[in-house]
């Protein structure tokens, strides 16, 4: 119980190679943490996530809310396993023998988060205990912030480290948390997100697979695009059979067809893509191309309104797909490794995991840096947004090394993170 008390306090610390077993028949095991965490930043604690997630959040929603009339009403899909849609990502809650565990916080607003917990109430009235999201972004973790300050203990993957989303505790590839007769299983799948996450609930045959898979829509494919994807998907299938009631991040309930249906309309969609823009189409030329509008309409219907989240969507693709990086050194990129210290003295580092450069600021953002040239760089992971770079520049009088980040006018996803330049320290 002390160390339950411990995490309680709100001390963000991830636990490496340990087992916490409480009077609450709980079990949290934690996998040791990989490259993500060799070099140590200072660790915000969970008051200052809290007050940041709320501070940026009223930011945004002051311009751009997710609201709905519709009210939030838990549907039991399982044994012990409930599915609430609306305000947000479809959000699951497991009913233990002592406690509750939500997967997924819903909206932005604190409305959502208050309609979520008298929906959680009619079921019942036991505390909910842990709170765990499929990735960061704030349909799906919007009220963790809340449900923090009620006493839930939020688990995140490591790479929350890197955003301003609240939780207390963090696990890197895998993490396994047992209530009763209920065990849950979060595996790293960082597709959609480089902290997205698939949660499989073997005993019901139940997986939540977050915006790695919609019914209803074609949704970002992240950083790695289809070579990303397809280890999600591989992981997913691994984990399901013919009887897996699959939950989408957004959309109906599905099963293993239903994943295998996305998958296929994935890969032919991004084949035509390529295709078209190889031809040297534009973005709007190619939304318009018949063949690529019926793979969208034989999956759940999707039609081209114009928008330009969708001609966006198709950008994503090309980025992410069909657009090459320059080949740079080893050596030129190990020098880039290290510590920059920005004009509002934050701290923006330069890690390589996998043979690619990371870029992230804790409290703020995480991106993969891709190479324009051997001292710009794209950064790829931000869904929807085009034209955020980082240049490495030198000083010729004493060889210092800076780092300057750029982001266009209309930026929309992970807004907050900041423009300016910074001096390697380290």
């Amino acid at each position: 119980m002390k160390i339950l008390k411990y995490l309680c306090r709100g001390i963000l610390k991830t636990l490496q190679a340990k087992s916490i077993r409480t009077a609450l028949s709980v079990v949290v095991t934690v996998l040791p943490i990989s490259a993500y965490a060799s070099e140590p930043l200072h660790s915000l604690n969970a008051v200052e996530r809290q007050k940041n997630q709320l501070a940026i959040q009223y930011e945004y929603t002051k311009d751009n809310p997710i609201t709905s009339n519709k009210s939030i009403v838990f549907n039991k899909i399982a044994q012990n396993i409930y599915l609430a849609k609306y305000y947000g990502a479809n959000a699951g809650l497991v009913v233990g023998k002592h406690g509750l565990l939500l997967i997924e916080s819903k909206g932005m607003l604190e409305e959502g988060a208050q309609k979520l917990l008298a929906a959680v109430r009619k079921i019942s009235d036991k505390p909910i205990k842990y709170v765990i999201n499929t990735h960061s972004h704030f349909d799906h973790s919007g009220g963790n912030a809340f449900f923090a300050q009620k006493g839930a203990i939020v688990i995140a993957q490591e790479n929350y480290r890197f955003t301003p989303i609240a939780h207390h505790l963090r696990f890197d590839k895998k993490l396994t948390l047992t209530m009763g007769s209920e065990e849950i299983v979060a595996y790293h799948a960082p597709s959609h997100t480089l902290d997205s996450t698939i949660i499989h609930l073997p005993s019901s045959n139940v997986i939540f697979m977050g915006d790695n898979f919609s019914s209803s829509w074609l949704l970002y494919e992240g950083a790695n695009g289809g070579s990303g994807y397809r280890k999600t998907m591989k992981l997913a299938l691994s984990l399901t059979d013919s009887k897996t009631i699959v939950v989408p991040g957004h959309g109906e309930l599905s099963h293993v067809d239903g994943l295998i249906k996305n998958d296929k309309a994935k890969s032919a969609f991004r084949k035509k893509i390529g295709q078209l823009f190889a031809k040297g189409w534009t973005v709007k030329q190619i939304s318009e191309n018949q063949a690529a509008q019926d793979i969208l309409k034989n999956y759940q219907g999707v039609k081209n309104d114009g928008s330009p989240i969708h001609l966006k969507k198709i950008q994503d693709i090309i980025d992410a797909n069909f657009i090459e990086p320059i080949v740079i050194s080893k050596a030129i990129q190990n020098r880039y490794v290290g510590q920059y210290k920005m004009i509002s003295g934050k701290i923006v580092e330069i890690v390589k995991v996998d043979g690619k450069l990371i870029a992230r600021m804790e409290g703020s953002f995480i991106a993969q840096l891709k190479a324009m040239s051997t001292t710009r760089f794209d950064l790829v992971g931000f869904p929807y947004t085009q034209g955020e770079t980082i240049e490495f520049t030198d000083n010729r009088v004493d060889n210092t090394l800076a780092l300057t980040i750029k982001i266009p006018e209309s930026f929309v996803m992970n807004y907050w993170l900041e423009e300016g330049t910074g001096i390697k320290i380290k």
